[in-house]
């Protein structure tokens, strides 16, 4: 009998769970790298903002076979998602396979085939060690390491600028002039958890994108109405039937109408107000559209205020200027930005068995076709 092959999956959160499960009960040796102290990833506790949800509900947010517990909200909290994570990874006992605060450094190609991997603790202050694994799961995620701007005069601001996925104590915006940068579903979450607990808020974004309420008309859910293989036909699809061949074609005329329309429903349901409307109707922008509503609701209250422009620079200790020319006094800068998506621990071998003019090249965003041995799992 075969010796069974020895996996490396990296990252304990949703990708690297479900991967490690999947790899145990097919009887592959393995080892999950954990770069924190707690499984999770972008639901851990050290990275998760207050107030935030689940963009999903639940049922369409869970394992196909963990489903969540009743007692979670339809749009589960963050400390749901993260129970709900250590039940999956109770449940089928994962705990042995991962270790935590380990960070992986390198993966390069062993000689004789397979990888060399060299990993270290987290925190940086142990030795590397190298082991040797026939195959590697990348499942470190596409929200990797944060992204923020980089603002002229930093050096002179005496206030705090942080990521968003650092601003997870309640305390930091606690009576403080909160500056929120962003237009997607994090930076409207930090504005409306700063307008509600701090002093004062403003949101600074270049373009708004559309924005879906959870629940159309208080009643029915979100992914009822737009989750259908009814809505889905009014978005093209790259091998359309016949009736999408139709529907996109000579009827192409009742397909703008149809996103008209849901355009201006979204925008009365939440009250959008123009400032926050985007100048173009769906289905334009879709991939940015974000789930929430209670944003407006604060706005309404005129604790929130929306600026469309740009960071210039820091003048002072406490001020911040706008590409408009206006000056705001500003304890706190949340800097909603997005992520940077990196794979910087390939060697220069893999690196180019796995990009392609500066972007993945992954057949069906999983197997690198030079490096099949290299999986990435979540990464589509």
């Amino acid at each position: 009998m075969a010796t069974p092959k020895r996996v490396c999956v990296f990252g304990a959160g949703i990708a690297g769970l479900v991967t490690t499960k999947v790899l145990r009960d097919d009887d592959f040796q393995l080892v999950t790298f954990e770069k924190e102290a707690t499984l999770g990833g972008v639901w851990a506790a050290s990275r998760t903002y207050p107030g935030l949800r689940a963009n999903n509900p639940r049922e369409t947010y869970a394992f196909s076979d963990h489903p969540y517990p009743p007692s979670a909200d339809e749009y589960p909290t963050a400390e749901q998602v993260r129970g709900y994570l250590e039940s999956y990874a109770n449940r089928f006992g994962l705990r042995p396979w991962l270790r935590f605060s380990t960070e992986v450094a390198r993966v390069r190609r062993a000689t004789g085939g397979g990888f060399e991997v060299d990993v270290r603790p987290a925190e940086r202050s142990g030795p590397v060690e190298t082991e040797r694994f026939d195959l590697v799961a990348v499942c470190n995620g596409v929200f990797s390491v944060p992204l923020v701007p980089r603002i002229p005069g930093r050096e002179r601001f005496t206030g705090h600028v942080v990521h968003s996925s650092e601003a997870t104590d309640p305390a930091l915006v606690a009576g403080a002039r909160v500056v929120v940068v962003g237009a997607g579903k994090s930076a409207l979450d930090c504005a409306t958890w700063a307008a509600v607990h701090g002093r004062a808020c403003t949101l600074i974004f270049r373009a708004p994108h559309w924005m879906v309420p959870r629940w159309f008309f208080g009643i029915v859910r979100m992914d009822r109405v737009i989750m259908t293989r009814f809505a889905e036909a009014f978005l093209r699809y790259h091998r359309p039937s016949r009736f999408e061949s139709f529907l996109h074609g000579r009827a192409r005329p009742l397909v703008r109408a149809y996103w008209r329309g849901a355009s201006g429903l979204i925008r009365r349901l939440v009250r959008m107000p123009a400032a926050m409307t985007p100048e173009t109707p769906l289905p334009a922008g879709f991939e940015n559209t974000g789930i929430g509503g209670e944003f407006y609701e604060v706005l309404r209250t005129e604790r929130l205020t929306p600026k469309r422009a740009s960071l210039a620079a820091f003048c002072g200790p406490s001020t911040l200027e706008l590409d408009t020319g206006e000056r705001l006094e500003v304890d706190v800068v949340v800097c909603a930005t997005g992520w940077r998506q990196e794979i910087g621990f390939l060697d220069e071998e893999l690196r180019r068995a796995v990009e392609r003019d500066g972007a993945f090249h992954l057949y069906r965003h999983i197997l690198p076709p030079a490096e099949p041995r290299l999986g990435f799992v979540g990464y589509a």
